[in-house]
Order: structure tokens, then C-alpha cells, then sequence
């Protein structure tokens, strides 16, 4: 897998789905977004909206054998 990288330093691109890490340590997939005016952007995944503070980019899928 890649490096982490600071959400406050970088944020992937809108649309996309990465995996983040909060200050909790509790890590999950989540899709991001530019939120809106009062809340600013925002990560969505399963269980709603998160807010870590780093994310990477998820792996290649597996190649077939």
C-alpha cells in the first residue's frame, strides 16, 4: 500500500473513494466530497460521514491468475 498523506496537507480528488484513518486509528474506505458551504469537504462511507486525518489511495484490484 502507499504512504499516508496529511488531509491537511492534500485531499485526493473529488469523487474518490480512498482509505482513511482518523485520530482513533479507525480506518475504513470512504468516497470524498466537497461538502458544502458551512461544513466544508467532507468523506462519506457506510456508516456516514467521517472525518479523518489522512488518507491513500486504495490498491489495484488483484489480476486474475
Amino acid at each position: 500500500m502507499g504512504d499516508w498523506i496529511k488531509c491537511s496537507e492534500q485531499m485526493p480528488d473529488l469523487g474518490r473513494e480512498v482509505l482513511v484513518v482518523d485520530e482513533f486509528g479507525d480506518h475504513e474506505c470512504a468516497v470524498y466530497s466537497n461538502g458544502n458551504v458551512t461544513r466544508g469537504p467532507e468523506f462519506f462511507c457506510s456508516s456516514g460521514v467521517v472525518s479523518p486525518t489522512h488518507w491513500q489511495p486504495l490498491p489495484a484490484p488483484p489480476e486474475e491468475a
